[in-house]
């Protein structure tokens, strides 16, 4: 009597896993959620990676989101290369990458949330894209190394 419940136990703990394997699929390293039409990038598979490049597309859909805390604590990560596709970095996305020095945010990318680099403290440059209107709270908090900012013109609000 006792194997019955622990094969359904199983079984239904088996189930949940390639659920949740269908509605996250990696793809270079890369943890993807499907959002409507285009993907988001949610996470890494491993977080001790120093370089990355965000492909445009996942199965002829585009890559446009960067999600909240996709890549925080990539303590490693030196080097980030974002397509023109995303047009949206979520709130902490780069939080604690502690080695990441230098990132060019496409044109494309005009929703950013707060705290995208907070203590990224090896960051030294950062060009925003033309388009964004506001720099949100706690955007460069402690990037104690930051030495160059490209703030472009449309930005009329930098909160604090």
């Amino acid at each position: 009597m006792r194997k019955l419940p622990i094969f359904f136990v199983m079984l239904f703990l088996m189930l949940i896993c390639l659920s949740l394997t269908a509605c996250s699929p990696t793809y270079n390293g890369l943890i993807l959620e499907k959002q409507g039409n285009e993907y988001a990038v949610i996470g890494v598979q491993d977080k001790n990676i120093r370089a990355i490049e965000i492909p445009a597309k996942y199965k002829d859909k585009k890559i446009t989101i960067i999600d909240k805390k996709a890549f925080e604590g990539c303590v490693f990560l030196e080097e980030v290369l974002l397509p023109e596709t995303i047009h949206t970095l979520e709130y902490a996305s780069f939080e604690n990458c502690k080695a990441l020095q230098s990132i060019n945010i496409p044109n494309s990318a005009i929703n950013i949330s707060g705290a995208v680099f907070r203590n990224c403290r090896s960051l030294r440059s950062i060009n925003l894209p033309e388009g964004i209107t506001e720099m949100p709270f706690s955007f460069f908090e402690n990037c104690s190394s930051l030495e160059s900012i490209n703030i472009p013109s449309s930005v009329t609000k930098i909160d604090t």
